[in-house]
């Protein structure tokens, strides 16, 4: 570790040790129509977070998305809904990234 001193340097560790507010997320999203960016992700009927991206993924047969929202939410099989822009709630469920492997 670097022993000089800068501005800002205990502020840094501040944020460092509290750990990350939000993370990003894949989620399984159930249904035909296609999770969006910028579509609200709800937990207990509250918005928690908002989908950076999404689409129907022909591989998997069924939606996928990235979502940040709070780090305490971010354990896979978090359920979640993601409302699809004003044409109903879909569930969606926390998964691993990348959503296939290659192996």
């Amino acid at each position: 570790e670097r022993t000089g001193k800068f501005i800002g340097q205990d502020a840094l560790r501040a944020i460092k040790a509290a750990g990350p507010k939000l993370r990003r997320v894949g989620l399984f999203v159930e249904g035909r129509r296609s999770p969006r960016q910028g579509m609200p992700v709800l937990s207990g009927g509250q918005v928690v977070g908002e989908l950076t991206s999404g689409c129907i993924s022909p591989s998997l047969d069924r939606g996928i998305a990235m979502a940040y929202v709070p780090a305490a939410m971010a354990a896979i099989g978090t359920a979640f809904e993601v409302d699809l822009a004003g044409k109903g709630m879909a569930a969606a469920v926390v998964t691993k990234l990348p959503f296939l492997s290659n192996t």
